[in-house]
């Protein structure tokens, strides 16, 4: 399980050139103009992030495309600043989120990664990089969707995970003795989607795939 006190960074700059590897079996089987098992699943999830933003076009907007990183846009999704006072009352909020998705080498043998562009009060945000810790037990069946309900309940304070492992911002444990006044000063109408937001919020819980009607 991967700590998510020590999250997995950006790239950063050009690395050396690992030595080639021989192409596995898979590899030599396929045909050249086939896709990987990787690029039909990031398709896949490219083609799940436009269904989402058509069920919800004004919460989710902007949703880009670069090699394997996405970005949207979440709106009015109330969260806590990063340097909001201790008073939840007074604190300042954000209500609009530049998602960053990763899509790591090997997933979805390994989990997505989301970051926030500007990083939100939660122990389970990052104060410096805005990764945002998901996953408690990853699952292959896990999906952007599943991964931006779960963020949106974070922002809200309606998810917590207060394992040690999992915190990357001990200051601000203090405010989960305050979970249900905040999770009413952050309340967000739950998203559209293919599953229900529901679903999706539960760490480390068997993935249910019931569906609804896109319509």
């Amino acid at each position: 399980m991967t700590c998510c006190a020590f999250p997995p960074s950006p790239p950063m700059g050009s690395l050396p050139q690992s030595p080639q590897r021989e192409p596995d079996a898979e590899a030599m089987r396929r045909p050249r103009w086939a896709p990987t098992p990787f690029e039909r699943r990031v398709t896949a999830e490219w083609v799940l992030l436009n269904t989402l933003v058509r069920l919800n076009p004004a919460r989710l907007t902007h949703a880009s495309a670069e090699d394997t990183t996405f970005r949207v846009t979440l709106g009015a999704t109330p969260a806590l600043a990063l340097k909001a006072g201790n008073d939840s009352d007074q604190a300042q909020l954000l209500s609009r989120h530049l998602l960053r998705i990763e899509y790591p080498r090997y997933f979805p043998s390994v989990p997505l990664n989301l970051y926030l562009e500007q990083p939100v009060q939660h122990p389970n945000v990052h104060p410096d990089t805005g990764f945002v810790c998901l996953w408690q037990g990853h699952q292959v069946a896990n999906t952007i969707e599943h991964a931006i309900h779960k963020c949106a309940a974070i922002l809200g304070w309606r998810l917590l995970n207060l394992a040690p492992e999992h915190v990357m911002q001990p200051g601000v444990l203090r405010l989960a003795t305050q979970k249900q006044r905040l999770q009413t000063l952050l309340f967000a109408a739950p998203l559209l989607g293919v599953n229900r937001p529901e679903d999706a919020m539960a760490p480390g819980e068997p993935i249910r795939t019931r569906r609804r009607r896109l319509s």
